[in-house]
């Protein structure tokens, strides 16, 4: 479906709620579908989208469920009966708590939220636990906000272990991200700015963000 290539950059569509949406956005090409299993978004999917309606997919893409703070046996539980490939938490998880996730053997992704500064030495505790770190645009509702933060400020990342960007990429400026050329970008995470609304994603956004990403990863 895509490239093979360690190198190549990888896309992610976050917060899908419709089966037949999430069929249009795994045509597209893109690798990760992320799923919202916080109650409190408006992009919340557990009530809409059953572990069934995944099932024709999974050879094409993997699922990345979204957590926020939420009791370690009920993830667990989801989890499961989703067969979820990445775990992507987005509160106060501690770092036992991804190793408690990992150990079911799930790959963790531990959020960051980003806001006028950040110290990069907090991510320190969760480099034994996560395989991926994820940096967001700081917001009290964990995510979601169609803003960006100053993504220039990952040109200082200090560490090996890959990371995705999250907060606000659109078509419009996801050539910008791209031109900042960070070694260690795994994926981009892309949500609201693709939406027609809260869940349902415009698909001719979705395949102009896959043929950016491929232009990308053709000139590396």
């Amino acid at each position: 479906m895509k490239s093979s290539r360690k190198s190549s950059l990888k896309l992610k569509v976050c917060g899908l709620t419709q089966k037949s949406n999430l069929g249009s956005v795994v045509a597209s090409g893109v690798d990760f579908a992320g799923l919202i299993f916080y109650p409190r978004s408006p992009r919340y999917m557990a009530d809409k989208l059953l572990p069934a309606d995944l099932d024709a997919y999974r050879d094409d893409i993997s699922f990345v469920g979204v957590f926020v703070n939420e009791e370690i046996n009920v993830l667990i539980e989801t989890a499961n009966s989703y067969s979820l490939n990445i775990i992507q938490l987005h509160g106060k998880e501690s770092p036992a708590y991804c190793q408690q996730v990992r150990e079911q053997g799930f790959q963790v992704m531990k959020v960051f939220g980003v806001g006028a500064s950040f110290d990069f030495s907090q991510l320190e505790p969760y480099l034994p636990v996560a395989d991926f770190f994820l940096f967001d645009t700081q917001s009290p509702q964990h995510g979601g906000t169609g803003l960006s933060f100053q993504w220039s400020m990952l040109q200082e990342y200090p560490y090996d272990r890959p990371f995705w960007v999250g907060g606000g990429v659109g078509v419009e400026n996801l050539p910008s991200l791209l031109s900042l050329q960070l070694p260690h970008l795994y994926a981009v995470d892309m949500n609201s700015a693709l939406e027609i609304s809260p869940g349902l994603k415009d698909i001719s956004k979705v395949e102009a963000s896959v043929n950016i990403i491929a232009a990308h990863n053709s000139n590396v």
